[in-house]
């Protein structure tokens, strides 16, 4: 979820790297995920995980003040037109989820092939079985809620084109950890230690970089009217704020 904050973040100050061209799954040659591996990805790349409350455009423009902090134009334009950051996020924000929740059958078929070819099928179902619990969903939920893009900001900021590595993103989720502590009832951690003694963790972390790797690349990337839509949002709301091209 909030990769997707950062992108939609990107795109509000008009710097986002150009998207790949994106071919129709049926034409990206790849063999078919395994069933059990594509449940586990959907268990850990659900709709509410990628997307999450990403209506309320309250954090997208927290984020876009913090990237637009080396934009000096744009922190002008805020301060001559208050309020166009918020408008610039409420416009674009749905259009990035509309993508998204159409996209996202094809980042679980890629994460699945990944998770089939990394663990075996009872590998698959002791994760299924762990994920699908009431502590791995609390897990998911809390990594979700708990992330905060310190590394990821950090990165983007330094980067020309506001690109991101797994490995920001893993040290932001590795900050995590302390929280999710906290959060585990004597219950929860139980039910880790059984599955810790699984030997799957190492192996989860150690497939980590792929996933993120993933990950980045599909949010890269656009569903075929989405620039279109994108361009016609902030055209919009420029021409509401009474923004002209000499601004």
């Amino acid at each position: 979820m909030m990769l997707s904050l950062l992108l939609t973040a990107a795109v509000a100050i008009g710097q986002a790297p150009p998207a790949p061209v994106v071919l129709p799954t049926a034409e990206i040659s790849s063999p078919a995920p395994r069933e059990a591996a594509l449940t586990l990805a959907r268990l850990l790349n659900s709709e509410a995980s990628i997307i999450g409350d990403g209506d309320d455009d309250t954090k997208v423009v927290s984020l876009i003040r913090q990237l637009a902090e080396g934009e000096p134009e744009l922190v002008s334009l805020e301060r001559k037109h208050p309020g166009l950051m918020k408008a610039m996020a409420s416009a674009i924000l749905p259009i990035i989820n509309r993508s998204e929740r159409e996209r996202l059958p094809e980042l679980q078929r890629r994460q699945a092939i990944l998770y089939g070819s990394t663990f075996n099928d009872a590998d698959l179902m002791t994760l299924i079985d762990f994920y699908s619990s009431p502590t791995g969903q609390k897990l998911i939920a809390i990594m979700n809620d708990a992330v905060r893009p310190n590394a990821m900001l950090a990165e983007m900021t330094a980067s020309p084109d506001l690109k991101i590595s797994p490995a920001s993103v893993l040290k932001d989720i590795a900050a995590v950890k302390p929280e999710l502590a906290k959060q585990m009832t004597a219950e929860d951690q139980e039910i880790l230690t059984v599955f810790g003694k699984s030997g799957l963790i190492p192996r989860i972390e150690a497939v980590a970089p792929k996933t993120q790797a993933i990950a980045l690349a599909w949010y890269d990337e656009n569903a075929p009217w989405e620039e279109a839509e994108t361009e016609k949002a902030l055209a919009s709301v420029l021409n509401e704020f009474g923004i002209g091209d000499d601004e």
